[in-house]
């Protein structure tokens, strides 16, 4: 029986395979930067070295999701759709509800010329654009990747 020209092979290798890389590389740079003390904005974590040790673990977690990616893992595969999905979800709440985001957007020099008001439309744009990039996101890279994790059956089954 023919695989089609979507194999699950080929998904693993143009699908997973980047996936995985860019979370390794994103959990170094993560942790890198945690370690550094170059954190920037984690919703509602006010507190810098509480923020530098939620980034530096969550690079070690992308680290590991990576590669149980490249072995394969359906554990790690399920593990990182609902990290993206979360993260998404926890950085749009923040975008909405954090006042922290506010004394950053106020902080910043290009930003001030602009009202108060503009600034929390720009707050609820931000939940929207990032509920919806993450939605769409999460979906296409489920569908990009699930033959490379499909439970191969017997075809008497």
């Amino acid at each position: 029986m023919s695989q089609g020209f979507y194999s699950p092979e080929r998904a693993y290798r143009w699908g997973v395979l980047p996936i995985a890389v860019l979370l390794l590389v994103g959990g170094a740079w993560g942790l890198v930067a945690a370690a550094l003390g170059s954190v920037g904005f984690v919703p509602f974590v006010h507190d810098a070295m509480r923020a530098r040790l939620l980034e530096g673990g969550l690079g070690v977690a992308s680290a590991i999701v990576a590669v149980g990616l490249i072995c394969r893992s359906r554990v790690a595969w399920w593990a990182s759709m609902a990290c993206n999905a979360l993260a998404h979800v926890w950085y749009g709440l923040g975008c909405l509800f954090d006042p922290g985001l506010e004394r950053l957007l106020g902080q910043s020099e290009l930003l001030a010329i602009y009202p108060p008001e503009l600034l929390r439309a720009m707050r609820y744009f931000l939940f929207a654009l990032l509920l919806v990039f993450g939605v769409v996101f999460t979906v296409g890279i489920y569908f990009a990747t699930r033959p490379a994790f499909r439970v191969q059956r017997s075809p008497g089954r």
